[in-house]
C-alpha cells in the first residue's frame, strides 16, 4: 500500500476519534450542568421535568423524587420552574455552541487546537 494513502487514512481516524470523544465529553457536561440543587433536593432540569411542573394542579401539593429518591416538597413551583429552565438553558446553549464548533473542525489539527 501507498505510504501517503496510509497516512491519510491514519489521520481519518485520528479525526473521527478526536470528535467523537469531544462529542462525548460535551453531551456528559451539559448533563452535568443540568442538575441543580432546590430546598435540599439534586433534580435534573429536563423538559419531562419542566413540562410536568408546569402542567402540576396548583390546588395540591408538588412533592417531587430528586436523584437520590428523596421526596422533596416543592413550596415555590414558579421558582423551581425559573431554575430548572435557567439551568436547562443554559446547559443546552453550551453543548449546542460545542457541538457547532465540532462539526466544523475538518482537520486533527484544528480538533487538537481547540483542546
Amino acid at each position: 500500500m501507498d505510504a501517503d494513502f496510509l497516512k491519510e487514512v491514519e489521520q481519518f481516524v485520528n479525526l473521527k476519534t478526536s470528535v467523537q470523544v469531544k462529542k462525548q465529553n460535551a453531551l456528559e457536561r451539559a448533563n452535568n450542568k443540568l442538575i441543580f440543587a432546590y430546598q435540599g433536593g439534586l433534580f435534573k432540569a429536563d423538559s419531562s421535568l419542566i413540562i410536568f411542573v408546569k402542567l402540576h394542579d396548583s390546588k395540591r401539593d408538588l412533592i417531587l423524587l430528586d436523584q437520590n429518591s428523596t421526596p422533596i416538597l416543592i413550596t415555590d413551583i414558579t421558582a423551581f420552574v425559573d431554575q430548572a429552565e435557567s439551568c436547562y438553558y443554559e446547559a443546552m446553549n453550551e453543548y449546542y455552541q460545542l457541538y457547532e464548533e465540532l462539526k466544523h473542525q475538518r482537520t486533527v489539527k484544528k480538533v487538537m487546537d481547540n483542546e
